[in-house]
Formats: C-alpha cells, sequence, structure tokens
C-alpha cells in the first residue's frame, strides 16, 4: 500500500494499466422494448464498462442510487456467469467501474456494493480511495443461507452466513436516514429506567418519601404521582386476573387495550429497592442500525443462481430514493433492482451482459409491467427502452 499525506491506496499489478480505447454506442433495439417505450427505464445488454462510458454522457451527475452486486471471485463457474478472478484482474475491474460510477452519482447520492468476506477488505480500500474515506457510511450485514452452489462433503473454512453491504454518500454533507421498521410490540420488551436525572428542570419535589439532593425528577409532581396510581391499579388488575406469571409487557398492553387507552397517556412509575423508576413500554417502531439479518439476501422469482431478495431493495429504494430519481444497477443480474425501482414508481437503468439479459431480466420485468397495468398503475412509467452495446464500426 502507498501511504501519502492525503490517503492510503491500494496497489496491484495493472492498476493503472490504460485499456484500449473503443468508441462504443448504445442501439436501441425496438423489438424488445415494452410497453410505453418513450419513458426513461433502460435495459442494456451489453459489458458495463463500455456501457458506463456511454451513459457518462448524459447522466454524469444524476443517478440518485447505485446497487451492485459484483461477482465475489469465488472462483466457481455458474450456470449465467464466470466468477473466476486472479486477484489483480477482480480488482481491476470494480477500479474502472467504481471510478465511473462515482461521476455519475448526483451530490446527494449513495451507493450500495454487496460483497462476501472474500473480497470484502480490498474493495473497502478502494472504495475509500475513490469516494473518500469520509463518505463511508456503513458497513451493514445481511442473512446469507446456505445453497447448492457452496456446499460440499469438507471446508476449509467456515461457510460464511452473511454478506457485506459497503454504502457511501457522494459528499459529506448528506447522512443515512433513519429507517424504522414496524415489530410486534408484544415481541419487545419494555425497560425501567431511573426516574432520577440530572436537568435543569424545576421537578425537585418529594416522592415516595425521598427528593433528590441534586438534579430533578423527570416529570412533574401531578404527572407522576398520576404515574403511581397507574401502576397501582395495573397491579390490581393483575391480581385480580391471576395473570401473576404473565410476562408485564402482556399485562400492560392487555389492561390498556380493556380500558381503551393510549400507550403514551398510561405512564408508569414504580418504587423498588429504595429506587424511583419509570416504564418506557415497547414500541412497534424501531430505527434500524447496520444490522439488517433479518432479511435474508437470496430471492426466489426467478431461476438466476444468487438472485437477490426483493426485500433488500425494497429497503433501500423506499428509504433513498423518491419517485422519479434514477436508480442504476450496472450488474443485473436477475433484475431484482430494476423490478422493484419499477413497483415504486422509480426511473432505472439497469445493465446486463450475459445472455439472461432476455431470458431472465426481459421476462421478469414484462411481468411486473403487466401487473401494473393490471392495477392501473401509471401507465407513462410502465415500460423500458432496451438498448445493446455495440462498436460504432458495427452500426
Amino acid at each position: 500500500m502507498n501511504n501519502t499525506s492525503e490517503s492510503i491506496e491500494l496497489s496491484w499489478i495493472g492498476k493503472n494499466k490504460q485499456n484500449e480505447k473503443i468508441d462504443y454506442d448504445l442501439v436501441k433495439q425496438d423489438e424488445y422494448c415494452y410497453g410505453n417505450c418513450n419513458n426513461s427505464n433502460m435495459l442494456i445488454h451489453g459489458d458495463n464498462l463500455g456501457v458506463l462510458e456511454v451513459l457518462r454522457e448524459d447522466f454524469k451527475g444524476k443517478i440518485k442510487c447505485i446497487y451492485i452486486d459484483p461477482p465475489y471471485n469465488s472462483l466457481i463457474k455458474f450456470q449465467h456467469y464466470s466468477d473466476k478472478y486472479t486477484h489483480s484482474d477482480w480488482l481491476n475491474m470494480m477500479y474502472q467501474r467504481l471510478l465511473i460510477l462515482k461521476e455519475l452519482l448526483v451530490d446527494e447520492g449513495y451507493i450500495f456494493v454487496q460483497i462476501d468476506n472474500r473480497e470484502l477488505h480490498y474493495l473497502k480500500i478502494i472504495m475509500d480511495e475513490i469516494f473518500g474515506r469520509e463518505n463511508y457510511r456503513n458497513s451493514i450485514i445481511v442473512n446469507k443461507t446456505y445453497d447448492a452452489y457452496t456446499l460440499s462433503n469438507s471446508q476449509e473454512v467456515f461457510k460464511t452466513g452473511y454478506d457485506t453491504i459497503l454504502l457511501y454518500s457522494k459528499k459529506t454533507s448528506y447522512p443515512v436516514p433513519f429507517i424504522f421498521k414496524k415489530k410486534d410490540c408484544l415481541k419487545n420488551i419494555g425497560v425501567w429506567k431511573d426516574f432520577w436525572c440530572i436537568s435543569s428542570n424545576e421537578n425537585n419535589y418529594t416522592l415516595c418519601g425521598m427528593n433528590p439532593e441534586n438534579g430533578n425528577w423527570r416529570w412533574n409532581e401531578e404527572k407522576a404521582l398520576r404515574s403511581l396510581e397507574n401502576y397501582k391499579l395495573l397491579m390490581k388488575y393483575r391480581d385480580d386476573n391471576n395473570l401473576q406469571n404473565e410476562p408485564f409487557e402482556e399485562i400492560f398492553f392487555g389492561y390498556i387495550k380493556n380500558n381503551k387507552i393510549l400507550k403514551d397517556e398510561f405512564t408508569l412509575i414504580r418504587v423498588i429497592n429504595d429506587r424511583v423508576e419509570y416504564y418506557i413500554p415497547p414500541t412497534e417502531n424501531y430505527i434500524l442500525s447496520d444490522d439488517w439479518t433479518d432479511i435474508i439476501v437470496q430471492g426466489s422469482e426467478t431461476n438466476f443462481e444468487h438472485e437477490v431478495s426483493e426485500e433488500l431493495l425494497n429497503r433501500i429504494i423506499s428509504n433513498f430514493t423518491k419517485p422519479k430519481d434514477i436508480v442504476l444497477d450496472a450488474f443485473l443480474g436477475s433484475a431484482t433492482t430494476a423490478a422493484v425501482a419499477q413497483k415504486h414508481n422509480r426511473t432505472w437503468i439497469g445493465i446486463e451482459y450475459g445472455e439472461h439479459c432476455y431470458s431472465t431480466c426481459v421476462k421478469r420485468l414484462n411481468n411486473v409491467i403487466k401487473e401494473q397495468h393490471l392495477k392501473n398503475k401509471n401507465k407513462n412509467n410502465l415500460g423500458y427502452k432496451f438498448y445493446e452495446l455495440v462498436k460504432k464500426e458495427e452500426k
């Protein structure tokens, strides 16, 4: 690695080698265009490096969200693609494409790159170099089950049960959004917290024979006394209904449901071991961290190996983009990114080099659009243009 005063860079054989300059163009294939072929959605068949070079002319600084699930360099040849590279070739492949992908992003844009632990740490270094270490946002973990492509009768290392998604923003001034997920309250637990706190409020009064020498109570006296009475009512409800062995959360929610009380209005205070505590009930909304292992990364819409689940792309596209934003996937695979973007009324660009661009991507996207048409969705966005990457002299 080369260490300079400004950055740390990864070096490898052929990193700065200049590729032969080839002039490409995108040729519209009308027979594969589907639905409203005059809209902005684009499905493109061809090598993604050449396609990105062409797209740079018209889409520089216009893409809001990029998601890619590139080859992991697993050294396995799959049915639809080969994942065998030398280490240097893999780094070159990713480096060249990431340089252009950064140019395509709008200033408030984000890029998600999914990978496993074979090349993860090298990828992190080259993304730090290209996007800036200060623009690194998170390493998101998603759950991965074993499959027929990785199982064998013996193992040299443990099988990997997760993938990592490296998330970068284009600019430091754009942090990640809060992402909330709903969960059954009864599957969470509430917590009891110290009712005393260090604050500048004036809630300094005698409560249950106690008065803070420094600091104050969290609530005013009226609310505190009402909360103490609420706790007594709740315990009476528990004893009257023989619920002593039930979880406290079930008792709490059972009481407010039976009495038609809003959760936030039924505040509780108790005294235990000479300590005054207030109750924070469980909530159905909680903020996600970088742990997304509630999602299984594998999808099941097609027979494409290592298809990515729509649930994952739903979370990314719905939280990091708005309608009419452009979403790009340069390693489209089974077209999950484009399918989800279509369902969310985002403009999308999908690039795939393999022949499954015709057999899998086209079929899947056409089915999504057919279903939307039946539901009377916005017909202006129900369709896409299909392009083939060709050398200019071959046109």
